[in-house]
């Protein structure tokens, strides 16, 4: 039976030229307001605000899926690039899963040039934890497809629920991170790392999914255009696992430290079972604090966890979450082996040797600072006898959020005993006399209390959270600190 001329693959009437927009225009509405686990592979900064016939959304709709030589069973997932489904393979009789692009007969070149070279770096792949193609080639009605082996499992997400203790997470994302480098050294960026992209099988194994918007760098392609096929300055990947120069510049500056960040995104999630952000507003907003929240650690938010049982975890998750590429993890395999060396017991290979430079005096006083190497231990002698009593000091809560302690007049012990474990050289014990009683404050400054005088916060730790003390300050800096104090209390403060 011949369809009428406006029903052909490959024409067009006027009436679905009408019903195509209608369609773009009901897509784009649902995909820029549904869940956030929504791809943006066709959404660019530009096209946020454009008319929605501009915005390149296939209208086709396939309700029924017919391929020679295998047999759909169901729709298991669908997304701005296609729709999976399970199916059996006749020949073999084994499951498989079978990727339809969307659009039918009527895809667009790029979206087929981009099925094509999903095929072929599948293709390319050998390794058990990513997975591998079967087959491909056009369905019944003219759409294209892929087939590939079916992972009877679980998406991770589903997977890292059943697992409590830090170790089990820790060996989950090595396999996971070494799958990951395998394609980064291959020259393959994937892009869109997230929990429905990572299937764990009955096993336990995770298995890579869906290398439908990896980009291909460096690696001697001859076609320049082959390398994205996407356009320059679109937003590539799903909200909330953007890394942030994705979120803030979309594809021009993406390598395989933004598959680190999305890395880093789901190990938060696994350990803390929640997102590092909130992400309930518009789009727009959603990427900004992709881009510049800063997040509290996992582990704070995990109930009922000990904290210094998964303090390594916290720091290869900040690590990998650096705002800057350039202090991530350069690649998967140093995210992976910083896991391994957590497993092992041993130090943190890719995040202990930064270097962190403290201000020596650290603690901020009225009149005085302490140093670092001279902590009081408020004891004071009321007589000329070797009668030492403690002090009840008093207290008072100075501009942000600063707690200080009252040094009354007398005699007190300055440095740490001999056998202290962590003593330095320079912190010998010794008596010294009080003449003037002064106000010293309780702890050291915190970046958030910096932040809140200063306004920006220049730690390395910044990461790791707020409430940690501030680092990376000169002498000018604290000087400056303390000038921020009394312009807000009228109080002069001052360094020693």
């Amino acid at each position: 039976m011949e369809l009428p001329t406006h029903h052909r693959p490959g024409t067009s009437s006027d009436s679905d030229l009408a019903a195509a927009r209608m369609i773009r225009a009901a897509a784009l509405a649902a995909r820029t307001t549904r869940s956030i686990d929504t791809p943006l592979d066709v959404i660019s900064a530009s096209q946020l605000d454009a008319p929605i016939d501009e915005v390149d959304i296939d209208p086709w709709v396939n309700d029924q899926l017919s391929i020679r030589g295998y047999i759909p069973l169901r729709e298991i997932g669908s997304g701005g690039q296609g729709t999976v489904y399970q199916a059996i393979q006749e020949s073999t009789g084994r499951n498989v899963a079978i990727k339809v692009i969307s659009g039918g007969p009527f895809v667009s070149s790029r979206r087929r040039a981009r099925l094509d070279r999903e095929a072929n770096l599948l293709a390319s792949f050998n390794h058990p934890n990513i997975v591998g193609i079967i087959d491909r080639g056009r369905a019944e009605d003219g759409s294209f497809f892929i087939v590939m082996e079916w992972i009877d499992g679980v998406p991770v997400d589903q997977s890292w629920i059943q697992l409590q203790d830090p170790a089990s997470i820790a060996r989950l994302f090595i396999k996971i991170a070494l799958a990951v480098n395998e394609a980064h050294q291959r020259g393959v960026v994937h892009r869109d790392l997230k929990p429905s992209n990572v299937r764990v099988d009955r096993r336990g194994e995770p298995h890579i999914l869906d290398f439908g918007l990896a980009r291909l760098r460096d690696i001697g392609i001859s076609d320049a255009s082959s390398a994205s096929i996407t356009e320059s300055g679109q937003i590539v990947g799903s909200i909330p696992w953007l890394s942030p120069e994705q979120a803030a510049r979309g594809d021009e500056e993406v390598d395989c430290r933004s598959d680190v960040y999305s890395l880093g995104v789901m190990l938060y999630q696994a350990i803390a079972g929640c997102l590092p952000y909130t992400l309930d507003g518009s789009l727009r907003e959603n990427l900004n604090r992709i881009a510049t929240a800063v997040p509290r650690a996992p582990s704070e938010r995990r109930a009922k966890a000990t904290r210094a049982q998964w303090h390594s975890l916290d720091a290869i998750t900040f690590h990998a979450l650096a705002k800057n590429a350039a202090e991530r993890y350069a690649s998967a395999g140093d995210f992976a082996r910083d896991l391994e060396a957590y497993l092992a017991g041993e130090p943190l290979q890719q995040t202990s040797g930064r270097k962190i430079r403290l201000l020596p005096a650290a603690l901020i006083t009225l009149t005085m600072i302490a140093t670092g190497a001279e902590a009081f231990h408020l004891l004071r002698s009321e007589s000329t006898s070797a009668e030492v009593q403690e002090i009840r000091p008093r207290t008072m809560i100075g501009p942000a959020g600063i707690r200080f302690v009252r040094i009354p007049i007398g005699s007190y012990f300055i440095g740490s005993p001999a056998k202290e474990i962590g003593r330095r050289n320079d912190e010998t014990l010794r008596k010294v006399q009080v003449a003037r009683p002064f106000w010293l404050s309780a702890a050291p400054v915190t970046q958030q209390q910096f932040i809140a005088v200063m306004g920006f916060n220049p730690s390395d730790s910044r990461y790791l959270g707020s409430s940690l003390p501030v680092q990376n300050v000169s002498w000018q800096d604290a000087q400056n600190f303390c000038d921020g104090l009394h312009a807000i209390k009228g109080r002069k403060y001052r360094l020693p």
